[in-house]
């Protein structure tokens, strides 16, 4: 049984994942990780598998009605209380999960779509405050939650397209709020402060106390912290706010290193092999911000959903969709028709690197690439920058 203290628990989560992992494990955060803050994180938080597809994550194991309370006030669900009563006499199981929501659904009273939004935004905060913290892991194998996984949750590589997303996001914030455990302060004056909206002066007065972090605000409140970010930068635009606490170690989701690379160039990596993707991050990772796929569909996701993204290395041969199609699709859109596509394959014959040509990638490297040859290569379309 995994029980064990780790400061890569991305790394331990993803193991868990592809090995096909059921039931669940107890995230907690190391004392020196919390210290200096009101309750940064919870002091601990369950992440619950089934069949390696993450179907759950909170700070506490609920019981199924439990978990539909809480979900009901999250969702602003007035009836819920009432419903339950009504539910628990028609329940044979009361440790089921599954057969609850199915009623609560069936009444109305709760959509799976919500649900579900519900679930996975729950799992990707609480896999983002983790994400480069020092933190114990418990493994709770019999831990049953029974959830129709064809509703709820998400497997691992959505999970990293999402959380990839929201580091473009907080990157985008940095100026402002160089990180997630600032603490913000009021600069207005109480006379000033009755110029703010109610709903405003209310959360200044309650929450913004010099002392709580934007992260701890965001817990108590239960409120996703990113969400909390930006309208904070906007308050900090308007000189409402301003933020201390900015000695503190920057903890941007994708810091893993401690360095700051919020400025470096952004490079999105196509591969479907985790071992050529470990390889192109510790080539090129000191000097460009790398951002995985390992798929054709979720790296247009991504690349539609950045602008910022100034170069794509993209595996030829992958599941689904193929490189070629992908670079092809990406040349359909205007906006990407002078991004550089560096294509990487295994294949190198001449008729292949014509497909690539004519696919409309800009280069064509055979793997396996070596590491001064991709820097290079890079480099003749996106200068780079060595992170500090």
């Amino acid at each position: 049984m995994l029980n064990l203290k780790t400061h890569k628990p991305i790394e331990q989560i993803e193991e868990l994942s592809q090995a096909k992992y059921t039931g669940a494990i107890k995230i907690t955060r190391s004392q020196s990780e919390v210290m200096g803050t009101i309750n940064v994180v919870p002091k601990a938080s369950f992440l619950v598998f089934d069949q390696g597809r993450i179907t759950y994550a909170d700070s506490v194991k609920h019981n199924p009605q439990s978990l539909a309370k809480k979900i009901g006030k999250k969702l602003k669900i007035n009836l819920i209380d009432k419903a339950l009563v009504t539910v628990r006499n028609k329940i044979k199981n009361e440790n089921s999960f599954q057969e609850i929501f199915d009623l609560l659904a069936r009444f109305g009273i709760v959509k799976w779509e919500e649900l579900a939004k519900y679930i996975q935004d729950n799992i990707i905060i609480t896999i983002e405050k983790i994400y480069d913290k020092s933190v114990t892991l418990e493994q709770y194998p019999d831990f049953n939650f029974d959830l129709d996984q064809e509703h709820i949750g998400l497997n691992w590589q959505e999970i990293k397209v999402k959380i990839d997303l929201r580091q473009l996001k907080w990157r985008e914030l940095s100026v402002k709020i160089p990180h997630r455990e600032v603490i913000p302060q009021l600069v207005l004056k109480n006379a000033q402060q009755n110029y703010l909206n109610v709903g405003v002066q209310k959360h200044c007065q309650q929450w913004i106390d010099g002392k709580r972090s934007l992260l701890d605000i965001a817990e108590q409140i239960d409120q996703d912290p990113l969400t909390l970010a930006i309208q904070y930068y906007d308050w900090v635009q308007r000189g409402w706010i301003s933020f201390v606490g900015t000695e503190l170690k920057s903890s941007s989701p994708l810091n893993n290193s401690g360095s700051d690379k919020s400025n470096l160039p952004i490079i999105l990596s196509v591969d479907d092999s985790t071992v050529v993707q470990t390889m192109i991050k510790r080539a090129i990772g000191e000097h460009y911000q790398v951002i995985l796929a390992d798929n054709g569909l979720d790296a247009l996701k991504i690349l539609t959903g950045s602008p910022k993204i100034k170069l794509v290395l993209l595996d030829v041969t992958m599941p689904d969709v193929d490189g070629l199609e992908v670079c092809q699709t990406i040349r359909c859109f205007k906006q990407f028709k002078d991004l550089p596509i560096i294509m990487l394959t295994a294949k190198d014959r001449m008729l292949d690197k014509f497909k690539g040509k004519f696919a409309g990638s800009n280069e064509y490297l055979t793997k396996p690439v070596d590491k001064a040859k991709l820097l290079e290569t890079i480099e003749k379309y996106v200068p780079a920058s060595i992170s500090i």
